[in-house]
């Protein structure tokens, strides 16, 4: 798979996650315990952070530099998710 076409499944797959985001109510996307103490608003906000690096990277591939190399400056995974929140 390209980065064009994996681009193009993210943005697939991002309405499908609007659609099943759609019924929910502020207070079902903000109560912790989905995943032990993060909610479905935290986790979105993880897979966000996490898809901009990719999306990043793809970009920086497309245009012939070399990605970053994110992942590997990080330290402590805890404390950027933190962060990213």
């Amino acid at each position: 798979m390209d980065s064009d076409n994996l681009l193009d499944r993210l943005e697939e797959t991002r309405e499908r996650l609007l659609v099943a985001l759609e019924p929910l109510s502020d207070e079902d996307l903000t109560t912790p315990g989905v995943v032990d103490d993060w909610s479905i608003a935290d986790l979105l906000a993880h897979l966000t952070a996490w898809e901009s690096e990719l999306v990043t990277a793809l970009m920086r591939l497309k245009s012939g530099q070399k990605p970053t190399r994110f992942i590997e400056a990080i330290t402590d995974i805890t404390t950027f998710n933190a962060r990213v929140l």
